[in-house]
This record gives C-alpha cells, sequence and structure tokens, in this order.
C-alpha cells in the first residue's frame, strides 16, 4: 500500500524546494533525498569518535588538553604553551 503520510512529507518537500529553487535548478535534479536530524547521542557518537582520532595523531601537551575537554575541566587551567 500507499503510504499517506510519507506522500504528504514528499509534497512538502517538493514544495520548500519549489519555493526556494528556480525550475531550471530543479528540473537538472535526479533525485532528492531528505534526511532527518541527527539525535543528540548520534552526535556524541560521532564526536567520539572524531576526538579519538585527533587523540590519535595529537602531541602529548594535545593530548592532555583534549583529556580535560573529556573530564569537563577547563584545559586552560591543567596547560601551558
Amino acid at each position: 500500500g500507499v503510504d499517506l503520510e510519507s506522500n504528504i512529507s514528499n509534497l512538502k518537500g517538493e514544495d520548500a524546494l519549489k519555493a526556494h529553487f528556480r525550475p531550471e535548478f530543479l528540473n537538472r535534479l535526479d533525485e532528492v533525498l531528505e534526511y532527518r536530524p541527527l539525535e543528540r547521542e548520534e552526535i556524541h557518537s560521532i564526536v567520539d569518535v572524531q576526538l579519538a582520532r585527533l587523540a590519535k595523531r595529537a602531541t602529548k601537551p594535545h593530548r592532555t588538553y583534549l583529556a580535560a575537554l573529556e573530564r569537563g575541566v577547563n584545559p586552560h587551567t591543567i596547560c601551558s604553551d
């Protein structure tokens, strides 16, 4: 069966695109994908992965700074340049 809620959502998305972009541009698109906003937990997971990558590349002073950030400590009170 056809999902009515999905069709309504698609129509709203199409209206928003038509209101923002010229028809000449829209005619060049093959497909439009809609994304839902990330949940807070998903953002935290992404940040954790990126911080882990950064920590591997960082020098000792930078690792100390990152560790302080993770513990919620103001890094400027324990790190000096």
